[in-house]
Parts: C-alpha cells; sequence; structure tokens
C-alpha cells in the first residue's frame, strides 16, 4: 500500500514491513465474528 502513497509521501516518512501471525486464539475468535456478522440479515 505504500506505493499508493507515493505521489504525496514526504521524504521523512517510512514504514516498516511485517509479518502478522496472530494466535489460534485470536483466529478462532476472528472467524466467529465473521460468520456472526455474515448471518445477520
Amino acid at each position: 500500500d505504500a506505493v499508493k502513497c507515493r505521489a504525496f509521501a514526504a521524504d521523512d516518512w517510512w514504514y516498516l514491513a511485517v509479518e502478522a501471525q496472530p494466535t489460534p486464539a485470536f483466529s478462532a475468535w476472528f472467524d466467529n465474528q465473521l460468520q456472526r456478522l455474515l448471518r445477520k440479515p
């Protein structure tokens, strides 16, 4: 997404590349939240 900001970014802006690894508990919670939201009419 940083490429999208190239047109207006300042020279002193920076980013940090990360690789997120959610815990199994968080993944289960997140999946449950998505399923709950998808079931709503």
